[in-house]
């Protein structure tokens, strides 16, 4: 998966918030059957471009 950044609103503060996920290999747990992804961020800013 390339890496993202997902804009999901403004905070309580009303600044911009941004979900950025690095780029990475997905994960599925073998149990839960649910993915797992690592280095997951937020941030004020995109930092991600989305190619």
């Amino acid at each position: 998966m390339p890496a993202r950044s997902l804009y999901t609103g403004m905070d309580d503060t009303g600044l911009p918030r941004w979900l950025n996920i690095p780029a990475q290999f997905v994960l599925r747990d073998s149990t839960t059957r649910l993915f797992t992804f690592t280095g997951v961020f937020f941030s004020q800013q995109q930092v991600y471009k989305n190619q």
